[in-house]
This record gives structure tokens, sequence and C-alpha cells, in this order.
């Protein structure tokens, strides 16, 4: 995560970046079954499946849009929201990977702890763009992950076992 948080990705890199983030998605089934056998253990032998994990690689996707489209990156003294939407960026890249397999969604929970620190910053810097459409913007991504959660413990798409939520002592 190190490098990832010290890189400078300026607009003009995302001429490069966005077919990267659009191939790996592409492939991803083909990347993740030749990454797997490297990584060796229990993980090689997982195999590539179908998981329908596409709402929240959709959510990803428009966070990092959005993020990189109001500005404030390394160039102009924001290190610290540039280096959180460099996190975001990875994150979408690992989300990528959620449709082929629960393992790769696993693996993105560790970058997916920064999520609720750049939200507000990237809502606060819309409101500097544009208040009106802050206000559109934040109600849009409340409505999205309501709908989100309530459709996941509704049609059963809980393949991670969260809803009903047990307490650890009661599973």
């Amino acid at each position: 995560l190190y490098p990832v948080y010290h890189m400078v990705i300026t607009r003009r890199m995302l001429v490069a970046v966005v077919p990267v983030v659009v191939t790996v998605f592409i492939f991803n089934g083909q990347i993740f079954s030749i990454l797997l056998p490297l990584v060796g253990g229990e993980y090689g032998s997982y195999a590539v499946t179908s998981t329908g994990a596409y709402g929240f690689l959709l959510l990803l996707a428009l966070l990092t849009v959005v993020s990189f489209a109001v500005g404030g990156g390394s160039g102009d003294g924001d290190k610290s929201y540039a280096s959180m939407r460099n996190i975001l960026l990875f994150s979408l890249i690992l989300q990528c990977f959620a449709p082929v397999q629960w393992c790769a969604m696993r693996m993105n929970y560790y970058y997916l702890l920064f999520l609720p620190l750049i939200v507000p910053e990237i809502f606060l810097k819309l409101r500097e763009r544009n208040a009106q459409l802050e206000s559109i913007a934040e109600l849009a991504f409340c409505l999205f992950s309501l709908a989100y959660f309530v459709n996941t413990g509704l049609h059963g798409a809980d393949a991670l076992h969260i809803f009903p939520y047990l307490p650890f002592w009661e599973a």
C-alpha cells in the first residue's frame, strides 16, 4: 500500500490508467486464473466462478471517477486527498476481480477501510465546485448504499453470511 499511497496520478495519466482498469475488468477471469497458482497454498486451488458482484464495483467506479473529476491532486498541495484517491483507485482494481471469486472481494476489505475517509473529502471538494450537485450526489450515494444493503439482505445475495446478523458468540 505504501507505493500506492505515494504515487502521483495526474489527470493526464488517466489516459493510461482507465484502459488498464477496463482491461483488468474485461479479462478478470483470465488474470485471476494466472495469479492464483502464483500465490500457492490453499488459494491456488480456488476456481474462477461467477459471483455477480457488480453493485459495489459500480459504486467504487463512480466514486473514483468523481474523485478525479473534482480535482485536488498532489500538485496543488493536497497530498492527503491525492493519496486517498490512489487507494480508492487501487481498491477499484481489486474489486474488478470480485465478480470472478469471493476471495478477491475479501482481499479488498483491507483497502475499503479507507473509503469512509475519502467519501466526505470527495463531497467537500464537490461542494466547492457546485453545492447543488454535491447535495444530489450525497443523496444518490446514500440511496445507492441503502438499496445495495437491502437488496443483499432480502434477495439472498448474502454470500458472506452477514444476514441475519449474529454476534460471534452466538454463531
